[in-house]
């Protein structure tokens, strides 16, 4: 996965990644590939409330496991934003991060909405992984610099990215974002004039760039691939996804090294 990450001085990414999709979607295993690549040797913290992001990280981290709302988990939070402004640079990863969400799609840490929209000052980048695009609060979407989108069909998760999944020529690449196969995911730069980055897969542990195969219809699939990064038909309409099985190609997004050791955690957490 070819794109430019924002580092310090460290080599702390210091990047936002928001990943969307369904259950079995594969965005857990997309998360463990992607913290793999870009944290390096670095400081990671993972907030894994129901014990699956942990075990594919192969790594030292910490965990909390406390419920939304709860005093314990903001304790946790609260120690993370203190040792960011002491200097102390991390990754934050959070799988299910509508978890800490509570009923009114606000916030139920304060300390964790202070880490995504301060954090970055800071030196923290975090990766932030959810079911349901509108079970997240808005500041997720607004503070992210990519996001990375399994198939959805939630009618409220497509109007709740619809408003910002168009490119600078009026391209809507909804209707591609509900017809992708399984495992194959959109990627989203915000901040670019021309945000979308390709389609791209995980496959022996490294992202790779994803191209329909010739069994997936010759209209559909020129026009779901013509946009991508690279493509020679980039005046084309916005691509949509045909209903066939994936064919991969490209490189490794990048080094599969582990890191060193998690941040000091707080109250409320427990090392494995």
């Amino acid at each position: 996965m070819d794109i430019e990450l924002d580092t310090t001085e460290e080599g702390t990414c210091t990047n936002v990644f928001i990943i969307l999709g369904k259950r079995r979607s594969g965005k857990t295993t997309l998360l463990s590939a992607l913290v793999r690549s870009i944290a390096a040797n670095g400081r990671v913290v993972v907030v894994d409330p129901v014990g699956s992001a942990g075990a594919l990280l192969k790594r030292p981290y910490h965990r909390v496991f406390a419920a939304s709302g709860n005093k314990q988990t903001e304790r946790f939070f609260k120690n993370l934003y203190r040792q960011a402004e002491e200097g102390r640079e991390y990754l934050l990863v959070i799988d299910e991060a509508d978890e800490y969400t509570n009923l009114n799609g606000q916030f139920s840490s304060e300390s964790l909405y202070r880490l995504l929209n301060y954090g970055r000052n800071f030196g923290v980048g975090i990766v932030a992984c959810s079911r349901r695009a509108a079970n997240l609060p808005k500041d997720f979407l607004s503070n992210s610099d990519y996001l990375c989108l399994f198939s959805h069909h939630e009618p409220n998760d497509l109007d709740y990215l619809g408003g910002m999944l168009s490119d600078s020529r009026g391209r809507d690449y909804v209707v591609a974002l509900r017809n992708l196969p399984e495992h194959i995911f959109l990627l989203w730069e915000t901040s670019s004039p021309d945000p979308f980055r390709g389609f791209f897969q995980v496959q022996d542990g490294a992202i790779v760039a994803w191209r329909p195969g010739p069994s997936e219809g010759t209209a559909e699939a020129s026009g779901y691939a013509s946009d991508a990064p690279g493509s020679s038909t980039g005046d084309s309409e916005a691509p949509t996804a045909p209903n066939a099985t994936e064919t991969p190609t490209g490189n490794p997004s990048g080094s599969s090294n582990s890191g060193t050791g998690p941040a000091d955690g707080g109250n409320g957490q427990n090392s494995s």
